[in-house]
């Protein structure tokens, strides 16, 4: 889901609709915003569409932001998320 509403969002011929890119930016908000996101996000950054992968990395950015606070895992948990995210933005740029 949250990839057709990135392609979209980044469609030209919805471009000229100001009204339709801003019901798919708020849906697509609503979706970085749930649970499922952060895997979302990761996994956005392994597509082969370098759009995708821009939306991966903000999806992921938008969790952090919003919802950082409220992992309660361990400091184990925490740094294999963190190197997860890191051994896929350094695979991206390989």
């Amino acid at each position: 889901m949250m990839e057709d509403l990135i392609r979209q969002l980044n469609d030209p011929r919805n471009q000229g609709s100001p009204d339709q890119i801003h019901g798919v930016s708020k849906q697509l908000q609503i979706l970085q915003r749930q649970k499922s996101a952060w895997q979302q996000g990761l996994d956005f950054l392994q597509h082969d569409d370098p759009t995708i992968r821009f939306y991966g990395a903000l999806t992921l950015t938008v969790k952090i932001n919003a919802d950082w606070y409220l992992i309660h895992t361990s400091s184990a948990e925490l740094w294999l998320i963190c190197s997860g995210i890191s051994m896929t933005l350094g695979l991206m740029m390989v």
